[in-house]
């Protein structure tokens, strides 16, 4: 059994056994990758909107399309719960850029990321 609970805009989508059923469009964006918050990739393909069926908590079938962020969200979650990972889908980590580099902010984000290590 897979599951996820996705929140976009307030809205909570709680999916047992998901699949993408359909989907179209292509969407592109730079991704940043979370366990690296200083890197970013300009890769980020995915599908502009896609339709998913799965099962709510009690057993019933759902179904949800979303685009935007939804769309974006559901697709993530999915790659995650199938074992895929931001950085698979890179053809190399040289692809990945570093971004703000002597920005104060991202001085304060790895202080705080090396005090957890």
């Amino acid at each position: 059994m897979q599951a996820c609970v996705i929140e976009v805009e307030s809205q909570l989508y709680e999916l047992v056994n998901p699949k993408i059923v359909r989907a179209s469009g292509e969407d592109r964006d730079s991704r940043g990758l979370p366990v690296d918050p200083g890197a970013t990739s300009p890769m980020s393909t995915r599908n502009e909107r896609v339709w998913v069926v799965a099962q709510n908590r009690h057993g019933q079938k759902i179904k949800v399309a979303g685009s935007g962020l939804l769309g974006r969200a559901l697709q993530h979650e999915l790659d995650h719960l199938d074992g895929k990972l931001y950085i698979d889908y890179l053809d190399s980590m040289d692809e990945l850029m570093a971004v703000g580099v002597g920005d104060e902010d991202d001085a304060e984000i790895r202080e705080a990321t090396s005090a957890l290590a």
